[in-house]
């Protein structure tokens, strides 16, 4: 026994030895964000595997959500003991004082975070944890009476206050209510209610299929309104109450029944709404059908507006980041975006290109994404074909960037979009090009290099700027690292 006690005595100190202190400061929102990520990860709960470098029970939880490392930098996960009593870790604080990215921890039961009160008299606590076997990670409201007596709150050493990020950020996001996490379909909701007072036509796409989704842009840039998203079968309430508020009286579906079905769209109809669908049988042939009719309606509303300039997008209809990154050009400009094959011209796509017959064509992306060959094609049917693309979809991210501004779009309130998430991407890209702007895509979870140094050079001229989603989309690290390059020095 006692050699028994030796070793955990021994084992503890060593704990203690690599154990680097929190001498850098951790912002509040950062370490609620953190658990959040896990929550949407739906990270099971294990003492014996690990996620993002943490263990996955309720201690290692916590020291993720706390950030903690050793002292060469290494993620370090603690236990319900040495949380509290590690060196440079922790300090007790009173119940009364949980802020959020405080914890509560019973030493060899369990550890969970602090988010939020749910009253003024403190009567019960939001939490975030890793529930056990039958759950993973969770958010709870836990009774602040009903916590076992070996309860006890601790605070971070280093953790700090959040920074006015409305002084350099705007949120374009659904506030979520608990458990915290808000629908996607709200987020397009918000984007449409930050650049619309009101709107006679809107565009309906799938929240679910991206592929007939990606050509709403154009069309929505045509018509003047905004993209909104449903699921198959159903309208969500956020949708028909932006509808209704924009006093909509056309609906433009892009995507067969398949994707939106009837039973949606005549729900649209009973809403009041001339709804028409834009279709085709796959994804490449839709978004041929989509681009003729967004030019024959450009065409019918010439009448002292600008026509269609002749310009087509090319994509291949695979690479969805390409595509997210052009879809606020796309708006602005009104040039419907075609899909095809990245190594051969598809043929739905070159039929297309004939009977459209259009004089320019931008190809998205480099020649491991859109061919040499198929770029040859091209150019035997069209006049000019030129490229925006590089060598990473950050180079073509800015190429992209680099032509709006060319083409008149300003950097003023530029916005950043969640890589990959195509319902946030789109519906925020038609907002900034409604804006005369555009949008950047950024990782979901860290600001990229390349992404904070094309902000940081053109801060001068951009103000705030907009972010996209709520917080499973884009989270609280990326909007401190953009608030950290708005704010840094010369």
């Amino acid at each position: 026994m006692r050699v028994r006690l030796v070793v955990v005595a021994l084992l503890a100190f060593a704990v203690m030895l690599c154990v680097q202190a929190p001498a850098m400061g951790i912002h509040r929102s950062v370490v609620v964000t953190r658990g959040k990520a896990w929550l949407v990860d739906a990270v099971p709960y294990s003492q014996s595997r690990y996620h993002d470098s943490y263990r996955t029970d309720c201690s290692g939880f916590v020291s993720m959500c706390w950030a903690l490392t050793t002292s060469s930098g290494a993620p370090l996960s603690l236990s319900t003991r040495t949380l509290p009593t590690t060196t440079g870790i922790a300090s007790a604080i009173a119940t009364a004082s949980l802020l959020p990215g405080d914890i509560e921890v019973w030493p060899g039961h369990h550890t969970f975070l602090f988010v939020a009160w749910t009253d003024l008299a403190h009567t019960a606590m939001v939490s975030l944890e890793e529930g056990g076997s039958a759950t993973g990670t969770i958010c709870r409201v836990r009774s602040t009476a009903g916590l076992a007596a070996g309860y006890r709150p601790y605070r971070r050493k280093g953790i700090e206050s959040d920074p006015p990020y409305a002084a350099r950020l705007e949120m374009v996001e659904q506030k979520a209510k608990l458990p915290i996490l808000p629908d996607r379909y709200s987020s397009a909701v918000r984007a449409s209610a930050a650049a619309f007072t009101s709107a006679s036509s809107v565009v309906i796409a799938s929240a679910d299929d991206w592929k007939n989704a990606v050509t709403a842009p154009a069309l929505a840039g045509t018509v003047r309104g905004p993209v909104l998203f449903v699921s198959r079968d159903a309208i969500p309430a956020s949708v028909v109450g932006e509808i209704r508020r924009l006093a909509s009286r056309n609906a433009y579906i892009v995507g067969p029944s398949s994707v939106v079905s009837t039973r949606t769209a005549n729900a649209l109809a009973g809403l009041g709404l001339r709804v028409e669908r834009v279709s085709g049988p796959d994804a490449i042939a839709n978004s041929a059908a989509v681009a003729a009719r967004t030019i024959q309606i450009i065409g019918k509303n010439g009448a002292g507006q600008r026509l269609w300039d002749g310009t087509l997008i090319l994509a291949d209809a695979a690479d969805r980041v390409d595509i997210q990154s052009a879809a606020s050009l796309s708006a602005r400009k009104r040039w419907p975006l075609l899909l095809t094959t990245g190594q051969t011209l598809a043929t739905d796509t070159r039929t297309a290109i004939d009977k459209i017959k259009p004089t320019c064509i931008v190809v998205l992306g480099g020649p491991s994404v859109v061919s040499t060959s198929t770029f040859t094609a091209l150019k035997a049917r069209v006049t000019t074909v030129y490229r925006l693309g590089g060598p990473t979809r950050y180079d073509t991210a800015f190429r992209i960037a680099e032509r709006a501004v060319a083409l008149g779009a300003t950097w003023s309130r530029v916005g950043l979009v969640p890589e990959g998430d195509l319902v946030d991407a789109l519906a925020g890209s038609v907002a900034q090009a409604r804006l005369g702007t555009f949008a950047l895509s950024t990782p979901r979870r860290s600001l990229s290099a390349r992404v904070a140094g094309v902000i940081k050079s053109h801060r001068a001229s951009t103000g705030k700027v907009r972010i996209f989603g709520n917080e499973s989309a884009i989270d609280y690290r990326v909007r401190h690292a953009v608030f950290d390059v708005l704010n840094a020095s010369p």
